[in-house]
C-alpha cells in the first residue's frame, strides 16, 4: 500500500474538501500511486467544492460517490501508455459521478471496472467513460458537453434515460465482437449527433426510443 492510502474493511469511507457548494476554491486530489479501498459493505464518498484528480477507489458491494459540485472529475494518470491504469473499481454497488464542468476527457477517460453507473454533469465540458467489461449506465446527462461511454469486452445496457443539451453529442459504444448495446430507455439529443456502435447487436426494448430535436442519429450493428 502506499503511504496516503486510505483502507476500511467494512466501514465507510468520506473525503470532504471545502464547505460543498460554496464555490470552487477547495480541490481534492489524489496521487497516482494512493488508493481509497473498501473491502466489505461500506461506501465511499468523494466531495469537493473544485476538481477532483482520482488516483483508485475500490469496492466489494458499496456504492461510489464522486461529487465536485464546481469543478471536474479526472484522473490522476495522464500518460497510460503502459496500460490501462483503473480509477474506479467496483463489483457490486453503484458508481455516481457529478461534476460542473466535465467528468474524464477525450485524451484520459475514466477508466472503470464496475457494473452500475450514474452520470450527472451539470454545467460545461464533456463525460468520458472507459469501463473495461459488461455495463449497466442508469439515467445519466451531460448539460454542456458530450457524453460518451464505451465498454472494451462486454455489453453495455441503458437502463435509465440519457441525455445532452445544445450541441453535445452522445456516443455509446461496444468494442467486443460478440457485446451487445441493449436500449432499455429513451436517449435524447437537441443538435448534436447520436452515435450507437455495438460490437454485435443493438437491441432496442419498448422503452428505448431514440430522439433528436436536430442532430443526426448514427446505429451501426456488428
Amino acid at each position: 500500500a502506499a503511504a496516503g492510502d486510505l483502507i476500511s474493511t467494512d466501514g465507510e469511507i468520506e473525503v470532504h474538501a471545502g464547505v460543498v457548494n460554496s464555490g470552487a476554491s477547495a480541490h481534492l486530489f489524489m496521487d497516482a500511486s494512493t488508493s481509497i479501498t473498501v473491502s466489505g459493505t461500506g461506501i465511499i464518498d468523494m466531495q469537493a467544492d473544485g476538481d477532483i484528480t482520482l488516483g483508485t477507489l475500490s469496492t466489494i458491494s458499496g456504492d461510489i460517490t464522486v461529487d465536485s459540485t464546481a469543478g471536474l472529475i479526472k484522473e490522476s494518470t495522464a500518460d497510460e501508455t503502459g496500460g490501462v491504469i483503473v480509477d474506479i473499481n467496483s463489483t457490486g454497488g453503484v458508481v455516481t459521478l457529478k461534476a460542473a464542468t466535465g467528468i474524464g476527457s477525450v485524451n484520459n477517460a475514466i477508466d472503470t471496472t464496475m457494473e452500475f453507473l450514474a452520470l450527472d454533469n451539470s454545467g460545461s465540458g464533456d463525460v468520458y467513460i472507459l469501463e473495461s467489461d459488461a455495463l449497466t449506465l442508469n439515467a445519466s446527462s451531460s448539460a454542456g458537453g458530450n457524453l460518451d461511454v464505451q465498454v472494451s469486452d462486454g455489453d453495455l445496457t441503458v437502463a435509465g434515460a440519457l441525455s445532452t443539451s445544445g450541441n453535445g453529442t452522445i456516443t455509446l459504444k461496444t468494442l467486443g465482437t460478440s457485446a451487445d448495446l441493449n436500449i432499455n430507455d429513451a436517449i435524447t439529443v437537441v443538435n448534436g449527433k447520436m452515435s450507437l456502435h455495438a460490437g454485435n447487436d443493438v437491441k432496442m426494448a419498448a422503452a428505448g426510443d431514440l430522439i433528436s430535436t436536430d442532430g443526426e442519429i448514427e446505429v451501426h450493428a456488428g
